[in-house]
């Protein structure tokens, strides 16, 4: 786990530094089909400052081979990499996006860059503090690997934690853009 241990710390620290995430506030996990087994954050994790108890063993069904509570977004975890080719997701509560979803059902990019990474985000209902219509947030990755979850935050997933924080961070630049426009206009 050394490897992936480094991965969720340095991704942890980015998005706390660019202040896509406060407090325990967020998740994220890695599938290492090979091993048969995902490791994800524990519930109530800082981010910012993850350190290797905060992350926790489980397999495919759920069940924990090693470490404490895993985050209580677990099932969405699981049920992404068990309906995609995804290996990696990254959900953080991005301030901006969060703002953005009270009044859209989709989002598209205001810059050229971020159009073309991310196309047409779709924007989820979300009416609790953990993601329960999980069949929703995957069947939306299959249109575009991030999506926005109303008045909760944003789940984006990749390759690698690298390539989610990538895209959350674009998404995150993006509705800063759209906020500002409209602001000045």
């Amino acid at each position: 786990m050394p490897y992936h241990s480094e991965e969720f710390m340095l991704v942890g620290k980015l998005a706390y530094s660019k202040g896509l995430t406060a407090g325990t506030g967020g998740n994220m996990s890695v599938f290492i089909p090979e091993e048969n087994k995902v490791i994800i954050t524990r519930t109530g994790a800082f981010l910012g400052g993850l350190i290797e108890p905060d992350l926790v063993e489980v397999t495919p069904d759920g069940s924990v081979l090693k470490g404490k509570q895993p985050s209580s977004e677990l099932p969405l975890h699981l049920a992404i990499y068990q309906g995609t080719v995804y290996r990696a997701c990254l959900h953080l509560h991005s301030p901006y996006a969060i703002v953005l979803s009270e009044k859209l059902d989709s989002f598209t990019p205001p810059t050229l860059e971020g159009a073309k990474m991310l196309g047409i985000v779709r924007v989820l209902p979300q009416f609790t503090a953990t993601v329960e219509d999980v069949k929703a947030v995957v069947h939306a990755l299959s249109f575009s690997p991030i999506v926005i979850l109303q008045n909760h935050g944003v789940l984006s997933a990749g390759s690698d934690l690298f390539e989610c924080y990538i895209l959350l961070e674009t998404l995150e630049l993006n509705c800063q853009i759209a906020v500002l426009r409209h602001l000045l206009s």
